[in-house]
């Protein structure tokens, strides 16, 4: 199980290749070195999922519960989702990169399930409600990493050609575009973004340092309920964006509002259930739980700010 989880990992990071190359054949200008090094310092900014991979290959190669996958899937699967309702995209590569990331939703669909399952065969396993409500925090860091690294691309252009940010809004799944009202300002969207991003982070930490305690459901939870509500009152407030790289058609708000509905209720299931699977176990079992080991990996870099827990005997004694 092992061997095939570390494939479809494998396979995902071939198939981010494919939306690389892609990336470097619209960006690159000219046929020198430093033509191809600037649209790849870009894409790697501009692409987090790559890290996730990364993070995700790592945790798997030093037997620690891998969650990664499983928000990986649930972020290509947004993106499925909203392929045909997408406004119309001008890349000459855009039917490429629409068919690879269906690919890479089946590919880490399938690596999540199978990392699942490898989760609940550790010395020290993670149950899949665990496992569950940690992806959904994945989710929303991904997505968060994704927006936030566009919206630093595009204030660097803008106020290169002196311009100003006024006309940038946020709307749902914190999308920025120049839409001139469409959205909140820049302002209030950042400090959502902020909120949301830090109860992930702090849900991702609590999830593997403690995830049968109430902090971790509470904090979990908290995250995803405060944005499906987000998604929810900005579209129902603003609309959707119609211009820039995240544009929808004027005609899909109720396709999209059936999406966040959707994936607002999986995601807040999915902590819920992780919290009532804690609550029924026993307290023989909360022990066991409560001392599953910390990683040094995780989004964001926070391999450098969850260190290690340092207890008398080691946390993975065995592998899978």
């Amino acid at each position: 199980m092992k061997a095939a989880a570390l494939v479809m990992m494998i396979v995902g990071c071939a198939l981010e290749v494919v939306i690389y190359i892609t990336f470097l054949l619209t960006f690159a200008r000219g046929d020198t070195w430093w033509s191809a090094i600037i649209p790849t310092l870009l894409f790697i900014v501009t692409t987090p999922a790559i890290w996730w991979h990364y993070f995700g290959l790592r945790r798997l190669f030093r037997n620690q519960p891998v969650t990664e996958m499983l928000g990986l899937s649930l972020w290509f699967g947004y993106g499925v989702l909203i392929i045909p309702i997408a406004g119309t995209n001008k890349d000459p590569y855009a039917g490429v990169q629409d068919f690879t990331i269906v690919l890479l939703f089946i590919v880490t669909a399938v690596g999540a399930i199978l990392t699942t399952r490898l989760n609940q065969h550790l010395r020290t396993p993670q149950p899949w409600p665990t496992t569950l409500a940690i992806g959904a925090c994945q989710f929303l860091l991904i997505n968060s990493a994704v927006h936030i690294s566009y919206l630093t691309i595009s204030a660097y252009v803008t106020i290169s050609a002196g311009k100003s940010l006024s006309d940038h809004t946020t709307s749902a799944w914190f999308i920025w575009s120049e839409s001139g009202g469409a959205g909140l300002s820049v302002t209030t969207g950042l400090l959502i973004v902020t909120i949301v991003t830090s109860l992930a982070a702090a849900g991702l930490f609590l999830g593997m340092r403690r995830p049968s305690s109430t902090s971790f459901r509470i904090v979990s939870t908290s995250a995803v309920s405060l944005f499906t509500l987000y998604n929810i009152v900005v579209v129902l407030a603003y609309g959707l964006p119609t211009v820039g790289e995240y544009a929808f058609r004027p005609s899909s708000t109720g396709i999209v509002m059936a999406i966040i509905i959707g994936q607002g209720a999986l995601l807040i299931g999915s902590t819920l259930m992780a919290g009532r699977r804690s609550a029924a176990a026993p307290p023989s079992g909360h022990s066991r739980y409560h001392d599953g080991a910390a990683s040094t990996a995780g989004p964001h870099g926070m391999q450098n700010r969850f260190s290690r827990q340092h207890r008398s005997q080691s946390q993975w004694g065995s592998g899978y």
